[in-house]
């Protein structure tokens, strides 16, 4: 365990606190549902989907899905309506749970190719990845709205494990997708004048996890065990602005959330039996915050998520 001289006092960073929780829903996970994060998508593990308002994390619609629903799924709050990425499909459920339209696709399968995403765009506008015929790569498709006919298409070249989309200012949504143990890499998408818009992250092994409220920065994760840096980049242009290195004897996670100034960030030890959250201030320096395995997700306001094994939660830095 890391002694207590390799870490700036807690002081320096403020004080940890939970500002809203919701215990009823036990999350598998969450996604926010647009860029100002007014609310967010959870996902349970017996095929529920939740929509919660972030101020207060509590439930303001429910879905039931099947066994089917494998993907990262999107909700648009103004009509209430699902957008569902499923195995072999991409549908649209009403406020009710009744499907609108469906927009098939080649099944997602075991190995590679395992499952895709969906989200709206700020305009509304249904969109997915999905298999390319012939597992060539990946499509990124614009859906009607009307009926889920393609609108647009864009090919990206991977075989994901999974994938989900991070809402970002001007109509811009980052896709995050994994590989597995075979990398991790990033791409962002947009309709522009009807046609997608591509960026290419351009790295192979690390994990996109959070924008700025402006949408001019953003937060890389290490992938691999080797790579020790957290990375803040411009965007679009992806430059490296910061390179965070983990305190002396740790490694990274996966999570690194913007909160104002600062970042907050989890670190576990090579022998992976001290997980603990951090707080990085914006000289890079860093201070322990607690010890725990929750993982955490990007919320509003300069506040993050973390879904532990019996609740959602929402925490801020209170500075005295």
């Amino acid at each position: 365990m890391l002694g207590e001289d390799a870490w700036v006092s807690a002081d320096a960073c403020g004080r940890l606190e939970r500002i809203a929780v919701n215990e009823a829903v036990v999350a598998y996970g969450v996604r926010e549902t647009d860029e100002d994060r007014s609310c967010l998508a959870a996902t349970d593990r017996d095929h529920g989907l939740h929509l919660l308002g972030t101020d207060r994390l509590d439930v303001l619609h429910r879905w039931r899905l099947g066994a089917e629903a494998i993907g990262s799924h999107a909700v648009r709050v103004t009509d209430r309506v699902a957008l569902i990425s499923m195995s072999a499909a991409v549908v649209l459920l009403d406020a009710d749970g009744r499907p609108v339209w469906r927009h098939r696709h080649p099944a997602w399968k075991q190995g590679d190719f395992e499952a895709g995403c969906a989200w709206f765009d700020d305009e509304g506008t249904p969109f997915a990845v999905v298999p390319a015929s012939g597992y060539s790569g990946c499509e990124v498709v614009a859906l009607s709205a009307r009926d889920g006919s393609p609108t647009s298409r864009a090919s990206i070249s991977t075989a994901p494990a999974g994938i989900h989309g991070l809402h970002q200012r001007g109509g811009w949504t980052g896709l995050s997708v994994g590989e597995g143990q075979d990398g991790a890499y990033a791409w962002w998408a947009r309709l522009r004048a009807g046609q997608l818009e591509l960026i290419a992250g351009g790295w192979t092994d690390e994990v996109l996890f959070d924008s700025d409220p402006a949408g001019t920065r953003i937060i890389t994760t290490p992938h691999a065990t080797g790579a020790d840096a957290i990375k803040v980049r411009s965007f679009p242009h992806l430059e490296v602005l910061r390179e965070i290195e983990p305190a002396p004897g740790y490694r990274w996670d996966f999570y690194a959330c913007f909160i104002g100034a600062w970042i907050v960030g989890r670190a576990h030890n090579a022998d992976d039996d001290d997980a603990v959250l951090v707080a990085i201030d914006p000289d890079d320096r860093i201070s322990m915050l607690a010890r725990t395995e929750d993982p955490i997700g990007p919320g509003p306001a300069g506040s993050w998520i973390t879904t532990g094994s019996d609740s959602i939660a929402r925490w801020q830095l209170t500075h005295t």
